[in-house]
């Protein structure tokens, strides 16, 4: 199954007494869609809203990566002002994460940009 769709299922799981009302789920790209650069797209806040009141499942994907999830959802939710839960951002390294109970006593090799190793062992 593809590390996407665990994280759409698991965010709709997020949330105590929390289901889907709704057959289909959303897929937002972040940068581009919800915000360019730091200022966010008209609407974007607004359909996020309509979302939730609607009890339809959506996550945010996107290629970036260097932080952590708690920290894009942070910085999403501070210009969108609207409340992001981490467990809905799938960041380009998230799908690594599974990976971690196998190479979990093994010397691994990580490079980067300045803090790729905090995050690596996050």
């Amino acid at each position: 199954m593809f590390p996407q769709a665990i994280a759409l299922r698991s965010c709709t799981r997020s949330r105590p007494g929390w289901r889907s009302a709704s057959t289909h789920a959303y897929v937002f790209d972040i940068d581009g869609v919800l915000l360019r650069g730091n200022v966010a797209i008209p609407g974007a806040a607004a359909t996020l809203r309509k979302l939730d009141s609607a009890k339809t499942p959506y996550i945010f994907l996107t290629n970036g990566g260097g932080v952590l999830e708690a920290d894009k959802a942070a910085k999403v939710s501070k210009v969108l002002q609207f409340d992001i839960d981490p467990a809905r951002v799938v960041l380009a390294h998230s799908p690594m994460k599974s990976l971690v109970k196998q190479y979990q006593d093994k010397l691994v090799l990580v490079f980067g940009r300045k803090g790729a190793s905090s995050l690596a062992q996050e």
